[in-house]
């Protein structure tokens, strides 16, 4: 502020009586004769040192997100170059070491952030292993509903210098739950490939977690536990027993488990896959035909024609072969006319025919395949986008979309056939008629374990419930409805038509009288629809 004071302009001053120009003296002399003006200049000098400050830390932050999110080396911030750009900024002065310390400041905040959404929480994990470049990488990921969102946070990104063994991975999983405070008991399921490492590493994650509630069921006192339980009023008891253990079912283990849960995308790669193998031939011929069009004199003439060139495909990935397929179907034209193609490798009709039915086919697994990237999945959406690709290709009637439709069907079982996705479908009134009565006792069961486990972590009173809280869904037109609607609704006419409700006030019995919910359509967005379900937001059901 000294300096702002030595730099006034004396029509600026006020007249005053005081020998030299010492910006302290001339400090002083406003503080006691001329206190307004005094206290403007601290406010103006206090609003240049915030900005300062502010400018400082705005440069930190971008550099953190060169390192973390742009993937930019560290060494950058040393060169010559960016220093020189720092020194257009008055305060900014950084180098690398700097920035390593405030990646893991930040890091640091991120894991308490993400600890505390999760505190007492059920999350789903998500797991892969990813090999690039002779290097291999595990991503960890987890899922939860918060706000009513589906949460998507990356734990970790690990390089592994292992063998794959499940044991390993687990390993390797428990240490990064642990940095965010993630106890065994708080997972819910684990998601992964097919591969059989995996499988086995989730039930060695399960194992873990039965072996835990043990340790934990010995070191409880049971004369404890029937006193503390005495403590209870005869209306808690009930409310307690009614929605703890009437299942209305021969009662089974309520030990928690995790989920072992296959991931969609995969098993729709490698029911596509299993389609494409009886097609290798054509593919075959598509691709010494796409190599073909790169060549250099090729290249020329689709240039000269103004012409895409050719891609040929990774036969690992789908994808790419129908990337392979649509190019060349912009290109038979010019196939069937050029002399130099012609005389390498000419197409007949039926292949080109046969090209088309496959991209036809293909196009539906292709909008699945985006539906299964989307964030904001639930299983139910899952469900209807599996359904309608399955649908869709049954339409076509051609032999390998019917070949598709098997495949798919084939190894559906893997992504239908667990407790969760049965749990999940029941609490979509979009689709939960597809259950036989078998699948419905199992995820009845499921969702009242489900409650215990979420009752256990956020170590709450069970509230009462009132059957009067159940209020029927808004009715959706049921005059008009798309191809895979109507088929849910048949589905659903056939099964819960004459459906009654259940009297009491049991977790089972709202499970069991949520069946009798009006048909909900399939564009739907199920989370807004329990959302707004307001009858529900004070009942066990909106917690499921």
């Amino acid at each position: 502020m000294k300096s702002q004071i030595e730099y006034l302009s004396y029509t600026d001053l006020p007249k005053m009586n005081g020998n030299g120009n010492h910006g302290a003296n001339l400090l002083r002399h406003f503080y006691r004769k001329h206190r307004t003006e005094y206290d403007k200049l601290i406010e103006n000098d206090n609003k240049n040192n915030k900005k300062e400050v502010t400018d400082a830390n705005i440069v930190t932050e971008e550099c953190v997100k060169l390192i973390t999110i742009h993937g930019r080396p560290f060494t950058m911030i040393d060169e010559e170059a960016f220093q020189n750009i720092l020194k257009l900024i008055p305060g900014c002065e950084t180098n690398s070491k700097k920035i390593k310390s405030s990646v893991e400041d930040k890091a640091y905040e991120v894991r308490t952030a993400i600890s505390q959404e999760i505190q007492n929480q059920l999350v789903a994990l998500k797991i892969d292993v990813a090999s690039v470049r002779s290097r291999r990488f595990l991503g960890l990921n987890i899922q939860y509903i918060l706000d009513g969102k589906i949460v998507l946070r990356t734990l970790g990104v690990l390089e592994l210098h292992q063998r794959n063994t499940a044991e390993f991975l687990k390993q390797t999983m428990m240490f990064v739950l642990s940095r965010y405070g993630i106890n065994i008991d708080q997972i819910y399921s684990i998601t992964s490939d097919n591969g059989s490492n995996m499988i086995k590493m989730t039930k060695k994650i399960g194992e873990a977690l039965q072996l835990q509630e043990m340790e934990d069921i010995s070191i409880c006192d049971v004369s404890e536990e029937e006193d503390n339980f005495e403590d209870y009023g005869d209306e808690d008891q009930s409310d307690i027993l009614n929605i703890e253990f009437d299942s209305g079912y021969p009662n089974e283990s309520t030990t928690n488990k995790i989920v072992a849960v296959r991931c969609a995308a995969h098993t729709l790669q490698l029911a596509v896959r299993d389609t494409l193998l009886g097609c290798e031939p054509i593919l075959e011929q598509c691709r010494r035909l796409s190599k073909l069009l790169r060549t250099p004199n090729i290249v020329l003439k689709l240039r000269d024609n103004q012409l895409l060139n050719a891609v040929v495909d990774c036969s690992t990935r789908w994808d790419s072969t129908v990337v392979m397929l649509e190019r060349l179907l912009t290109l038979k034209q010019f196939c069937q006319s050029d002399p130099d193609v012609l005389r390498s490798i000419s197409l007949e009709d039926s292949t080109w025919a046969t090209i088309t039915e496959m991209l036809n086919a293909l196009k539906p697994c292709r909008a699945l395949s985006k539906v299964l990237q989307k964030e904001q999945l639930t299983i139910g959406d899952f469900y209807i986008a599996w359904m309608r690709c399955i649908m869709e290709n049954e339409n076509l009637t051609s032999a390998f979309a019917l070949c598709v439709v098997s495949h798919m069907k084939k190894r559906q079982n893997m992504l239908f056939e667990n407790e969760s996705f049965h749990a999940a479908i029941y609490l979509d009134p979009r689709v939960n008629a597809v259950l036989t009565e078998e699948q419905l006792i199992k995820a009845r069961q499921h969702l009242l374990n489900t409650f215990n486990r979420v009752n256990q972590l956020h170590s709450k009173s069970i509230s009462n419930v009132s059957i009067e809280e159940l209020q029927p869904a808004p009715s959706t037109s049921q005059n008009c409805y798309h191809n895979i609607d109507q088929f849910f609704y048949n589905i659903r006419q056939s099964r819960y038509a004459s459906n009654q409700n259940q009297p009491g006030v049991s977790l089972c019995a709202l499970l069991i009288n949520f069946l009798n919910e009006s048909f909900v359509s399939t564009n739907t967005d199920i989370l807004k629809f329990w959302n707004k379900k307001k009858g529900f937001r004070s009942t066990t059901i909106f917690t499921l």
